[in-house]
């Protein structure tokens, strides 16, 4: 039996505490930013605005959001495998010097972050309540991976420059959480504009002529 008075507490369930806590601010967390991101999509695409920072909460937008996050995620893990595995076999048969094997990695993660872009655009259509396929997504980019690729460099020396750290004080932080806000609110901007021009055949350049 747990004995609580006596402040001997078994560390298998301290660990279990631990582990349900993550797992609920986990959950907070990720439901909190899919809200926010349903917001910035339906504002961008829709310039729904109800004068409040966020739209009012809508449960089958935000699983169908989560729905295409998840989706989003294993075909992520997929090719996250694929390119681990195709590095070990070249570093077994190449065996690549270091700088070279890291200018390879920086070419391989642009090339699968404008990869990622293009599944991406699943995620707009579930905050609009429509449901887009990967193979759609990847249907409607087709021809267009060089803009990808473009905006793939882009993003990648722009989360470079913004990944600040300042060690584990209060302001390190939130200098640090400020950035991840940063990265994650452009790439919401960036998906979103895709979404537009690739799916809803939109221009860029929306402003009425005078």
């Amino acid at each position: 039996s747990l004995d609580m008075s006596s402040g001997n507490v078994p560390p298998e369930f301290l660990s279990a505490q631990s582990f349900f806590a993550l797992l609920l601010i986990f959950v907070i967390v990720f439901l909190s930013m899919t809200w926010a991101a349903i917001s910035w999509h339906r504002y961008g695409l829709l310039s729904e605005d109800n004068g409040k920072l966020f739209t009012a909460v809508n449960r089958d937008l935000i699983w169908a959001y989560a729905g295409a996050s998840v989706r989003l995620f294993l075909v992520i893990f997929l090719w996250l495998f694929i390119i681990a595995l195709m590095g070990f076999m070249l570093l077994g048969v190449l065996h690549l010097q270091v700088v070279f094997l890291d200018w390879l990695m920086l070419v391989v993660t642009t090339f699968f972050t404008a990869q990622v872009m293009r599944y991406s655009l699943i995620l707009p259509a579930a905050a609009l309540g429509k449901r887009l396929s990967l193979g759609e997504a990847v249907r409607a980019t087709k021809g267009r991976f060089g803009m990808f690729f473009g905006l793939a460099v882009c993003l990648t020396i722009f989360s470079v420059v913004t990944n600040v750290t300042l060690g584990s004080s209060p302001a390190g932080l939130a200098v640090a959480f400020f950035s991840r806000w940063i990265n994650f609110a452009v790439g919401l901007s960036i998906v979103t504009t895709l979404y537009g021009v690739c799916i809803e055949n939109r221009e860029l350049n929306t402003r009425a002529s005078a």
